[in-house]
């Protein structure tokens, strides 16, 4: 049986659809923060602040969610090359079930505390699980190891809304939605300070390019820290066994060259290729490995034109 071809859509299109995605976020928090209740006037200069404080917790969970999700497929786009026809149906479908966070805030205000619990932890239940499913399927296509972490975060979304419906159920439903605030806030704060297995694009292999000196002077202290700090990472890759190929270019050719040459009756070229020699010494000086390629501007200025 043969295998049904599958549209594969790169570039432009990929970059269409992180544009689109922050369109429908941004739009998202903003219907909800506008669909908070105001206080109820229950006397003279008196207010009813709780249905208004149970719609501010909600807002703060969907909006902590909506945040979370922006977060993971920011980190998504930027990973991935292409995509399938099937994945962008997939992700439109997403899009439209995020889409409705502005409704499900607002349900709280009309059904039992409880039972609004267990609506909006399946919803929210249902499109994580269709963003994970989105990420793992699209990776794979990309060839791309993810570590997985899902059936935890499920079971800790339940507990939590365990304790959500106790707390509702027990005559306390200004407060219902206060532990859900814990999974969003979790997630924002692994997904931000997460590390993750280096991968280069071409295994066992790196390229590094470190933007290197303008050659008119000696170089100083701000210079040398760049230098021995990249020439660090470089070693550091190199002693996990990755073979690196490191390039740094030298800018020879610019205003102050030009006037410096001029000043030292000295042609351009020899004018910085006094300062190349010196920073060479400079640098051997600091035990930093040459450069496995140090291309000069100026070889390279058709090219750039």
């Amino acid at each position: 049986m043969k295998k049904r071809k599958v549209a594969i859509y790169e570039g432009h299109l990929l970059a269409t659809l992180k544009s689109f995605t922050d369109a429908v976020m941004s739009i998202i928090a903003t219907i909800m923060v506008l669909e908070i209740p105001l206080p109820k006037l229950i006397g003279n200069n008196q207010y009813d602040f709780r249905e208004t404080s149970s719609s501010l917790i909600i807002f703060f969970v969907s909006f902590l969610v909506v945040v979370s999700y922006y977060f993971q497929f920011s980190k998504f786009f930027g990973r991935i090359k292409k995509i399938s026809g099937w994945q962008i149906f997939a992700y439109t479908i997403f899009l439209m079930l995020v889409s409705l966070f502005p409704f499900m805030t607002q349900i709280d205000n009309g059904i039992h505390p409880a039972y609004f619990t267990i609506i909006y932890v399946l919803y929210i239940i249902v499109t994580s699980r269709f963003a994970s499913l989105i990420i793992k399927y699209t990776y794979r296509l990309n060839e791309i190891i993810i570590s997985r972490h899902q059936s935890r975060k499920t079971l800790d979304l339940i507990v939590m809304s365990a304790l959500d419906i106790v707390i509702s159920s027990i005559g306390y439903p200004a407060y219902t939605g206060i532990p859900l605030l814990y999974l969003p806030i979790r997630s924002l704060i692994t997904s931000i300070g997460k590390l993750e297995d280096f991968q280069p694009i071409e295994p066992g292999k790196v390229k590094m390019y470190v933007c290197g000196p303008t050659v008119y002077n000696y170089i100083h202290v701000g210079n040398a820290r760049s230098v021995v700090a990249f020439d660090l990472v470089r070693k550091y890759l190199e002693f996990r066994g990755f073979e690196v190929q490191y390039i740094s270019n030298f800018t020879d050719v610019d205003d102050k060259i030009i006037n410096g040459a001029k000043a030292a009756n000295m042609t351009t070229t020899d004018f910085s290729e006094r300062y190349i020699a010196a920073f060479y010494e400079d640098t051997d000086a600091l035990n930093v490995k040459r450069a496995s390629q140090n291309p000069k501007a100026t070889e390279f200025i058709e090219a750039m034109i």
